[in-house]
């Protein structure tokens, strides 16, 4: 397949390049869940340092939800059972909060779901606070390299994280081995004048883009009952 836009091929290996050069500067999270709603909380949360060291892992038992849907644990294997001993939300959050305040970035395969799902769970425990989590999606960087464009959104199709095995730790594992390696890629040689066959909207272009058709729609439909 020929990438849409080389641009954004070589901006994604840069930014990989970046983070193994700031290693510093950065921690890779991973959350497992009871589900994807907007009432679901996290119940394994892992946390580690661009060398691999682990710093967070555990288990999470949830204060009020008493079961895990059968479609989540099919997912991920965790079961109620499997919580019983495990610390509450609260009983981790000093060590997380401690990242957080430390000014530390965090990146996230999927950030936009595991930072409301965080935020979900301070809100489900009765925790007076939220998190704004600070980083960089890590999806979202994979699809700009692999560059499988839709025409439909202007976006990349979201790419899933290679050799996951929906473990919070193993995935963090797995979301440092897929930076590694999109380090590695040779940068795409740009010929002069090259012209991209697809772009990325601009911040609020595509909200713009989305108002433009809507006007077009009533416009039409306004001549169609007039007529």
């Amino acid at each position: 397949m020929v990438h849409p836009n080389l641009l954004d091929r070589n901006e994604a290996i840069n930014f990989c390049r970046n983070v193994l050069t700031n290693k510093s500067d950065f921690l890779i999270l991973d959350t497992e869940t009871t589900g994807l709603g907007e009432k679901d909380v996290i119940i394994q949360i892992a946390v580690i340092d661009l060398d691999g060291n682990t710093l967070i892992d555990t288990l999470v038992r949830p204060t009020k939800r008493k079961s895990i849907p059968r479609e989540a644990t099919a997912i991920h294997g965790i079961k109620f059972m499997h919580l019983a001993d495990a610390p509450t939300f609260v009983d981790v959050l000093d060590d997380l909060y401690n990242f957080v305040k430390s000014g530390k970035k965090f990146l996230i395969f999927n950030f936009a779901f595991d930072a409301r799902l965080i935020n979900q769970t301070l809100t489900a425990d009765s925790i007076g606070t939220t998190f704004n989590l600070k980083g960089n999606c890590i999806m979202q960087i994979y699809s700009q390299f692999v560059g499988n464009w839709n025409s439909i959104s202007n976006e990349y199709k979201y790419q899933k994280l290679p050799e996951s095995n929906h473990s919070a730790l193993a995935d963090c594992h797995a979301t440092l081995r897929l930076i590694r390696q999109l380090a590695e890629q040779p940068l795409s040689d740009i010929p002069s004048g090259y012209v991209p066959t697809a772009v990325k909207p601009t911040p609020g272009m595509s909200t713009l883009i989305g108002c433009l058709i809507l006007i077009l729609i009533l416009l039409v439909m306004f001549k169609i009952m007039c007529n």
